[in-house]
């Protein structure tokens, strides 16, 4: 009887934690001061576990998902190159007898139009692609994929190493080998342009080899969604 009477004076005093609840969340992405963007991915991970729960808008430029609270969640915004820490939004502690409401969150951003891509790599003097360049490659086919109305214009860029011609010619192979490497994963055609820029547009002096590398490079260009 005294264990039983200890056990219930314990159970009295125990804080009463908050349950675990489910909300549904409506996210609604958007150009800043434009219209509703499509394939555009959004993620929230949780703060408390890292957790990742993530979606892709549709045509209509939303989609919904069920977040667990309470809990503050990161929303992040995927782009071809990178991930970028938007905003952050929390699920707060409500009556354990309650239910969250549904949310609807905006998510207003400015989309890049153009895009370098810093680890794509090729053989010397030549548009053989290395298998280094496969992962990003494959965002970008992941890119098109989320966005099915992008075309795209792919651009190969050299130093000035060697004459203009050959490499004019050279950055035109590379251009044309990673618009095949999309093409063999199903891009259609129409929806992707290769250019060869040579040496003529530098963004770093060809003086030093670290400028070198950096004009050495592949680009992509957004022509419309």
């Amino acid at each position: 009887m005294r264990l039983l009477f200890c056990f219930i004076l314990l159970t009295a005093l125990a804080p009463v934690q908050a349950q675990k609840k489910l909300a549904k969340v409506n996210v609604e992405c958007v150009k800043i001061n434009g219209p509703t963007l499509e394939g555009e991915e959004i993620i929230f991970q949780s703060e408390k576990t890292g957790a990742v729960v993530k979606g892709v808008t549709g045509p209509d430029g939303r989609f919904s998902c069920e977040l667990t609270g309470p809990d503050q969640y990161k929303i992040i915004v995927k782009s071809l190159t990178g991930l970028t820490d938007y905003s952050r939004f929390i699920l707060p502690t409500i009556d354990n007898e309650k239910l969250y409401p549904t949310y609807e969150i905006t998510v207003e951003i400015e989309p890049a139009t153009e895009y370098t891509l810093d680890n794509v790599y090729f053989e010397t003097a030549s548009a053989s692609l290395k298998k280094e360049s496969f992962a990003e490659l494959n965002e970008l086919v992941y890119f098109m994929q989320r966005k099915p109305k992008a075309r795209i214009e792919i651009g190969g860029h050299t130093d000035n190493v060697g004459s203009e011609e050959s490499n004019l010619t050279l950055s035109e192979n590379r251009a044309r080998a990673v618009r095949q490497y999309l093409l063999d994963r199903g891009i259609s055609p129409f929806r992707v342009a290769a250019k060869g820029y040579g040496e003529c547009q530098p963004i770093a002096n060809n003086l030093t080899e670290e400028g070198r590398q950096q004009n050495r490079r592949t680009a992509v260009k957004v022509l419309g969604e």
